[in-house]
C-alpha cells in the first residue's frame, strides 16, 4: 500500500526563529532572561511587528503563566511603550497548564477552541510551574507531558509551542530532567548571561533546517509611570540588541563540537584541512548535511575554526 503526501517548506512563525507546527525549548540558569525574550518573541508575534529584525508572522498568542503574574503585566506595559504600540491579542491564563497529568490537555484544548484565531504561539513559562505532580527526571511523567504539548499543538492549528526550561544541575549542557523533552523538540536554545550581564541566546538543537544566529543583548528598563507602594518608580526590564561576539574565556563546548573538533583534528595537517574534505568525513561516520553545515557554521561563530579559501582552520 502507497501513500501520497504533499511536501512544503518549513513555516516560521517567526522568522529562522520560531517554525510553526513545533515544540521550541529555551533553558538556562535562572536570571538569564529567557521569560524576557520569548514575552517579546509572543508580543510581536500578536502586534504583528518583526522581532529584532525578522519577520513575523501575525496572529493570536497564549501564554500559561505559572509564576510572577503582576511582573509579566508589567513588563507587557514596558513593551507597549518600548515598541510603541498597544497589546494586541495576547491571552494570558494563570491557572497550571498541569502537563504532566494524563488528561489535563482536555480543558486546555476546551480553552484554546474559544479563542479568536488563528492561534500562533503558545507559551509555557515555566515548564517547572505548569508540569503539575509528575517528577520532571521520570520518563514516563515526561512522555506524558510532551504528548500533552503535543496535543495541544495539534488542536489549535499548528501553533509553536515555547517551553521556558531550567538548565540541568549537573549536565549543564541541557535543560533540566528527563531527555524526552529534549528528544521531542524541534528547537533549542540555551540562554546565558556574563558577569556584564549581557545575555546571549544560542541554537543547540535544530531538526530541520540551519541553525539561527546566535544573538546578544543587554538589558534595559523602562518608565511605565507606576509607582510602588513606598512612593518608588517601577522600572521593568527589558531587552536591547547588541552584535554578537562570543564570551572571552567561556564558550560553552557542546557535545556535537567536540566530536567534530576531535574529527577534524584527526584527518587534518597542521591544524588544516580542505571543508570538502571535512564535511565528507563527518558525513561518513553519520551526521546529516544539515547537521554539519549548521554546527560548523556555530564553531566559527565560537571562534572554534576559521574558513577561508575552501579550507578550515583549527583555532589554537
Amino acid at each position: 500500500m502507497s501513500y501520497e503526501y504533499d511536501m512544503t517548506p518549513p513555516e516560521y512563525v517567526i522568522d529562522g526563529i520560531l517554525p510553526a507546527d513545533s515544540i521550541i525549548n529555551g533553558y538556562g540558569d535562572p536570571a538569564t532572561c529567557k521569560s524576557l525574550y520569548y514575552h517579546e518573541a509572543l508580543f510581536c508575534i500578536s502586534a504583528g511587528i518583526p522581532f529584532f529584525g525578522h519577520e513575523v508572522k501575525q496572529g493570536t498568542v497564549l501564554m500559561f503563566v505559572g509564576e510572577g503574574l503582576q511582573g509579566v503585566l508589567r513588563r507587557l506595559r514596558a513593551l507597549e511603550i518600548k515598541l510603541g504600540i498597544q497589546t494586541p491579542p495576547f491571552h494570558i491564563t494563570p491557572v497550571s497548564a498541569m502537563l504532566s497529568d494524563p488528561g489535563s490537555c482536555e480543558e486546555i484544548i476546551e480553552a484554546i477552541q474559544e479563542i479568536p484565531g488563528p492561534i500562533r504561539a503558545i507559551g509555557i513559562d515555566t515548564l517547572a510551574r505548569n508540569f503539575g505532580s509528575g517528577n520532571e527526571n521520570s520518563t514516563q511523567d515526561m512522555n506524558v507531558a510532551v504528548h500533552n504539548l503535543d496535543e495541544i499543538r495539534r488542536y489549535s492549528g499548528g501553533a509553536a509551542i515555547i517551553t521556558i526550561h531550567h538548565l540541568g544541575k549537573m549536565d549543564k549542557s541541557t535543560g533540566r530532567g528527563s531527555s524526552v523533552l529534549r528528544g521531542a523538540a524541534d528547537m533549542e536554545y540555551l540562554f546565558t548571561k556574563d558577569k556584564d550581564d549581557i545575555v546571549r541566546v544560542e541554537c543547540t538543537k535544530v531538526k530541520d533546517g540551519e541553525s539561527p544566529e546566535p544573538q546578544a543583548f543587554r538589558i534595559g528598563t523602562v518608565d511605565i509611570d507606576m509607582l510602588d507602594r513606598y512612593g518608588k518608580k517601577v522600572y521593568p526590564p527589558t531587552l536591547y540588541s547588541i552584535d554578537y561576539t562570543p564570551e572571552k574565556g567561556s564558550v560553552r563546548v557542546g557535545a556535537t563540537e567536540t566530536a567534530f573538533l576531535a574529527i577534524i583534528k584527526g584527518i587534518s595537517k597542521d591544524g588544516d584541512i580542505l571543508e570538502g574534505e571535512a564535511r565528507k568525513n563527518l558525513l561518513d561516520v553519520g551526521y546529516s548535511k544539515q547537521q554539519v553545515g549548521s554546527t560548523l557554521k556555530r564553531m566559527e561563530n565560537k571562534g572554534f575554526i576559521s574558513r577561508n579559501d575552501g579550507k578550515i582552520r583549527i583555532s589554537q
